[in-house]
């Protein structure tokens, strides 16, 4: 996916399944970019940020279970003990977002978002 916001700035969101399995994720910024990834036989994280000028820094993270954090957020959430870490207008965003893929698949045209979230 192809993404153009209201500032001026791009993004691009791409899947892959026809490889071995990892994750990351990368921002770039006027001042230096940072990449957060795992890949799971490593058994560890890493982020990655590097300004301008600047060498690389890289801090190594345990791997956590994903699922097991989202779950016990939810328990949380169910027992009163913490709110959820998504709010509701996130997660309506969300499904707008997965939604306007699939049109914009379907009929081959941009389609534009209104968040729903502040």
């Amino acid at each position: 996916m192809l993404f153009s916001f209201e500032g001026g700035a791009t993004g691009y969101l791409g899947t892959f399944i026809a490889t071995a399995e990892c994750w990351r994720m990368q921002v770039f910024g006027s001042k230096g970019w940072a990449v957060v990834g795992s890949i799971p036989h490593l058994h560890t994280w890493s982020l990655t940020t590097c300004m301008v000028n600047a060498q690389p820094t890289v801090i190594d993270y345990p791997q956590g279970s994903t699922k097991r954090a989202e779950l016990e957020a939810f328990a949380d959430a169910i027992e009163g003990r913490a709110a959820y870490p998504i709010s509701y207008p996130e997660m309506l965003d969300t499904i707008g977002a997965f939604e306007a893929v699939i049109e914009a698949a379907n009929s081959g045209r941009a389609v534009s978002l209104q968040a729903a979230s502040p």
